[in-house]
């Protein structure tokens, strides 16, 4: 680590290890090991550590009056660029071969946005529950280089503005901004969560506590027990998020601690030696770290294309494939961190400022003008035969504007509109459920135009009568409004639960059926749809573009079958009117793949094109 003007920084190896600390949880949350179900937060660890190191490289420079804007970006540049445009190249050539041409075209706006750092602002309007899953998604992780690098095109002038201005009110202003960030991030993230995620002033706070601890504003910890003490609590905090949050903890939770954890080692280690610095430090823990910025580029692309394509984890024993991508990923990380991180650095280090920025701008500019040759071909559509392109144009057929409408399926509880959505009509039919219950209501309304069909649903809300303890927020207020509020005050004639229902919902059911029938609500359950584990228009195009019709029938979940079985009995058992839409589907084993011969019944693994559910509403022939 060198300061800007030149000369050398004290070497931290317990930083190095902390990045490790970082990155292997992010990759294993991404890879779906359970005991990291809440790695993700090595994200928010690794925006510290970005915060503390580069206010301690720029601050002496700039309170010296040496520091050049000029020199701090070129060595930007030749840290994040060289592994990342590798990463973009070697990514775009592989989405040549694995992408259907609607993904391709999502590709390239992506490519183009990471390229010019503000994919975080390109993803957060991609991150609709009925937008393309991030499985689809190469470049998703590139949000975060997205908002270190716009922290470093205006944290260098905010420090040089304070040491112009007011140099011993430097860490104060930077407290209040820190604060301000925090604030607004938490209150932005209860009725906007995407943008809390996503963009920069909500995460600066984040970097800039590092930069406060790099700047001393913490003090310096002399006494070795108070040292260890703050450093054991710190990493345990980062452990503890790391395997114990997951994708329902609350903004301010999954940030603060890891955040405040990652601190609390940093500053310890900054007063003298600790326990959790001297295993931070060990040869293997620092490797890691080494590698930690190339481990993080390449394991998403990687994991993203083994998806799409089926492989490694489809076709290998499930535990056995996250382990082998996992490794080629460190594999891969390793030789790019060998042959291109430390190479550019070492090798571009003395070139001027200027050639280096303009090597930089040289790289975005191809890299749009690439995003644009695939855009302006439609894709590269070229690769698909013409009905295997059209059938692949409707994994964006997701009718997510419709059902949005009102609010009538909410993300948040504020979006719900009950006025709008369930306005009492004599005879309505009430659709009660998750996204498949919103997509099931857009068939039945088509179908049945004489009938009236309300919706109340939201992303993944199961129908269940006092299913707190297992509901995100906004399913939590959704059901007990309709279970104890509006079901009570205005009877319908009907009610129809449908979800993707999972084994253990299954036993939960017999509670919402029994609150139903007590207030004299005739009840229908709705089974699963029948599933793939790669979506069904892919699938299609895959098996049209090399001929080979059974790689649909290969993809197709076989435990929906099992389910939808178990489903049918224990609804017999209770007297409760099932309808199963796997029966529906695949009458005599054959299942049903287009909707009306153009349409495929799905445009995703599990959710039905707007064809699909009207193919289905009409088979289960309501009166």
């Amino acid at each position: 680590m060198w300061a800007d003007g030149g000369g050398k920084l004290k070497y931290r190896p317990d930083i190095d290890g902390l990045r490790s600390i970082a990155v292997v949880p992010v990759v294993l949350y991404h890879a779906h090991f359970y005991f990291m179900r809440g790695g993700y937060v090595g994200v928010d660890v690794f925006f510290v550590i970005s915060g503390y190191l580069i206010t301690a490289m720029i601050a002496p420079d700039i309170e010296a009056g040496r520091f050049s804007i000029a020199g701090f970006y070129k060595r930007r540049v030749l840290r994040i660029f060289p592994a990342l445009f590798a990463m973009l190249l070697a990514t775009a050539i592989g989405a040549c071969f694995v992408l259907t041409p609607p993904e391709m075209k999502d590709f390239a706006w992506s490519l183009a946005a990471a390229a010019t750092s503000v994919s975080n602002i390109f993803f957060s309007g991609q991150s609709g529950y009925f937008d393309a899953p991030a499985l689809s998604k190469p470049l998703l992780h590139t949000w975060s280089l997205g908002v270190e690098e716009q922290f470093y095109l205006v944290f260098p002038l905010f420090l040089l503005a304070a040491q112009k201005l007011a140099p011993h009110r430097m860490k104060a202003a930077l407290a209040l901004l820190s604060a301000l960030s925090l604030a607004a991030g938490a209150w932005v993230s209860l009725s906007h969560p995407v943008q809390a995620f996503y963009w920069m002033p909500f995460r600066f706070w984040e970097l800039s506590l590092g930069a406060l601890g790099a700047l001393g504003a913490f003090g310096r910890i002399d006494g070795a027990l108070p040292r260890n003490v703050l450093g054991l609590a710190g990493f345990a905090a980062i452990l503890l998020a790391a395997s114990h949050f997951d994708d329902n903890t609350p903004w301010l939770f999954a940030t603060t601690v890891p955040v405040f954890g990652a601190l609390a080692v940093m500053v310890a280690g900054a007063g003298g030696e600790t326990v959790v610095g001297r295993f931070l430090s060990l040869r293997p823990m620092v490797f890691v770290g080494l590698i930690s910025y190339s481990f993080y580029l390449w394991h998403w692309p990687l994991i993203v294309f083994q998806h799409e394509t089926g492989a490694l984890l489809l076709n290998a024993p499930y535990k056995l494939g996250r382990y082998v991508i996992v490794s080629l990923s460190f594999v891969v990380a390793a030789l790019s961190w060998r042959f291109i991180e430390t190479p550019f650095r070492r090798g571009f280090g003395l070139k001027p400022p200027r050639a280096v920025l303009q090597g930089a701008a040289a790289a975005m500019a191809t890299s749009v003008a690439a995003a644009g040759a695939m855009l302006a071909s439609e894709g590269l559509a070229w690769r698909y035969p013409p009905g295997a392109a059209a059938v692949a144009e409707f994994l964006n057929d997701s009718g997510h504007a419709r059902i949005k409408r009102h609010g009538c399926f909410a993300e948040s509880w504020s979006q719900f509109q009950p006025e709008a959505c369930l306005a009492p009509k004599p005879g309505a039919t009430l659709v009660l459920g998750d996204s498949h219950a919103a997509h099931l209501w857009m068939g039945l309304s088509d179908v049945y135009p004489n009938q009236t069909f309300l919706l109340a649903a939201g992303p993944s809300c199961k129908p269940l009568v006092n299913d707190g303890a297992f509901a995100l927020p906004v399913c939590r207020s959704l059901m007990d409004y309709v279970f104890e509020d509006y079901l009570p005050k205005h009877p319908v004639s009907r009610v129809i639960l449908q979800a993707r229902w999972t084994d253990a919902e299954i036993s939960r059911l017999p509670a919402t059926l029994a609150r139903l029938k007590s207030l004299g609500i005739e009840t229908i359950v709705v089974g699963p749809v029948v599933e793939y584990d790669v979506a069904l228009p892919r699938l299609l195009a895959e098996s049209i573009r090399l001929d080979d019709p059974k790689r649909v029938d290969e993809g197709r979940t076989a435990a929906i079958f099992a389910r939808d079985r178990a489903m049918a009995a224990k609804m017999a058992e209770l007297g409760v009117d099932y309808v199963s839409l796997v029966d529906l589907t695949c009458p005599n084993g054959a299942c049903v793949l287009y909707a009306d011969g153009v349409a495929p019944l799905l445009f995703d693994r599990d959710h039905l094109t707007e064809a699909g559910a009207r193919f289905l509403a009409r088979k289960m022939g309501f009166q």
